[in-house]
């Protein structure tokens, strides 16, 4: 049963309003700044990059093939930019400390990643990245060693704060420009997932061991609403939809549970057909209630958590052990994941399906009254005639609509079913973690086409460029047709 903890409204606790303060941000709880400070803390990129300069090519960087039974690829080739390496120990690959998390700012500037020895680093973007040469300055500009124990999860805010869950039973919250630890947020058990709320960045989600999921106020630095969601499972994953209107959490035993985020009160559970641990939660960039499932059955999942249906799996890579969570693109066009067969893969979602507009929600109410009437007299017989005759034909359209979108969506299941995954080895050893790079990533490197990082079991970091021929063809096309 949730529990519910009143507290004054969004108080602002001391100690971190001071450490805020001394970082040189302002803490405000006003509906703009949703508790954050409201000035922009980005370091500015633009000033040093020249888009007018075109990348250098560079024919000696390492090209590996993709392979795909499709009979057209959307990506040909990746080719190795860049290798980040740790500074601390000087080597030149891998820093023999394993990346179990990355993600981006929503900026785009930064990149975190969270690694087994309880060490998280920032990555800046090169301010010379046109050259293609290094996209990322080759030294972290922060690197937080508060954690006790492994990191488990990052998430960022829109003002480039950075919160981390940890087997040190903590998530603790962080910014770009402070070394220190702003606010640590103790748990009984090892907190495997964290997420601030989608829409109001003054909350956060965490889930933990001890079966407990925690809608966290950062600025009162308590519990806002807890739930357990069992006595037999223990919480591995777990994430907002992107509305933020609902909460799912996965579990060791493959259990997949869909909560209200208001209350923390239970709406559903949904069937995976798993009783494999639950690796990874994310919900869609496009749809307000898709969410991505990875588990350590290989299988990715494609949940609707309105309908409660699993839309589509997607198979290809190897998780049968590993902490691996695939991830969408910002687009939501492709979903990549990591494996232990040292590849990356990469999947359509055919996205475009849930971008379209039902056909029946434009049916509006201002066809309905197309039948003026006056109000204070009664309508005759030739006016209720009209609006029966209307609302007739609104019914029809309503259930024609309805019989498309049903057989589109059949269509597009059967496709996607069928869909079979791009790879290419990206390491010598089991790959973790695998994002693409954001548009305002790109747009700041002022590349084209698309960025991967990878990250290994030994903590190699690698930083990849690939042009789609699937953009190629549509620029093509668009030219011909102007």
């Amino acid at each position: 049963m949730a529990s519910s903890i009143s507290f004054p409204e969004y108080p602002t606790h001391k100690p971190l309003k001071s450490a805020l303060r001394r970082s040189s941000v302002q803490l405000s709880t006003s509906p703009r700044s949703n508790g954050f400070p409201t000035n922009d803390s980005r370091i500015s990129l633009s000033s040093s990059l020249d888009s007018s300069k075109a990348p250098k090519s560079n024919s000696s960087r390492k090209t590996v093939k993709t392979k795909s039974k499709n009979k057209k690829k959307d990506f040909q080739s990746f080719y190795l930019n860049q290798t980040l390496s740790d500074p601390l120990n000087g080597l030149l690959d891998v820093t023999a400390d394993p990346v179990l998390n990355m993600k981006f700012s929503q900026d785009g500037s930064y990149l975190a990643t969270a690694s087994k020895g309880g060490i998280i680093r920032i990555w800046q973007l090169s301010p010379d990245s046109y050259t293609l040469d290094e996209l990322f300055v080759t030294k972290p500009i922060q690197e937080f060693t508060s954690h006790k124990a492994a990191v488990l999860d990052l998430s960022w805010s829109k003002n480039n704060f950075l919160l981390s869950s940890s087997m040190d039973k903590t998530v603790r919250l962080w910014h770009v420009e402070r070394s220190e630890c702003l606010c640590i947020f103790q748990h009984y058990d090892i907190v495997t997932c964290v997420e601030f709320h989608p829409k109001d960045d003054r909350f956060f989600l965490s889930g933990s061991i001890d079966a407990k999921l925690r809608i966290w106020n950062i600025p009162g630095q308590r519990v806002h609403v807890w739930n357990k969601i069992s006595d037999t499972h223990m919480i591995t994953a777990a994430g907002f939809t992107k509305d933020g209107a609902k909460v799912c959490a996965g579990s060791a035993m493959g259990a997949f549970f869909v909560y209200s985020a208001t209350t923390l009160e239970l709406e559903h559970e949904i069937t995976l057909g798993t009783d494999r641990k639950v690796t990874g939660i994310e919900h869609s960039p496009t749809h307000p209630s898709m969410v991505l499932v990875s588990s350590n059955d290989s299988m990715i999942r494609l949940v609707n958590c309105d309908n409660q249906k699993s839309i589509c799996n997607f198979k290809g890579s190897v998780n049968t052990k590993m902490q691996i969570s695939a991830s969408f693109s910002d687009d939501g066009k492709y979903v990549v994941c990591g494996s232990e067969d040292r590849r990356v893969y990469i999947w359509k979602t055919m996205a475009e399906f849930y971008h379209q507009e039902s056909t029946d929600d434009s049916v509006t109410d201002t066809e309905t009254s197309s039948v003026k009437t006056d109000a204070t007299e009664p309508m005759t017989k030739k006016q209720l005639k009209e609006i029966a005759k209307r609302q007739k034909e609104i019914a029809k359209q309503e259930k024609k609509a309805e019989k498309a979108r049903k057989k589109e969506e059949k269509q597009l299941i059967k496709k996607l079913a069928k869909n079979e995954p791009e790879s290419f080895e990206a390491h010598k050893d089991t790959v973790i973690s695998a994002v693409m790079a954001p548009m305002k990533t790109r747009q700041l490197l002022a590349v084209d086409g698309v960025v991967m990082i990878t990250a290994d079991e030994t903590g190699c970091i690698r930083i990849w460029t690939c042009t789609s021929t699937s953009d190629s063809d549509q620029s093509s096309s668009s030219e011909k047709s102007s």
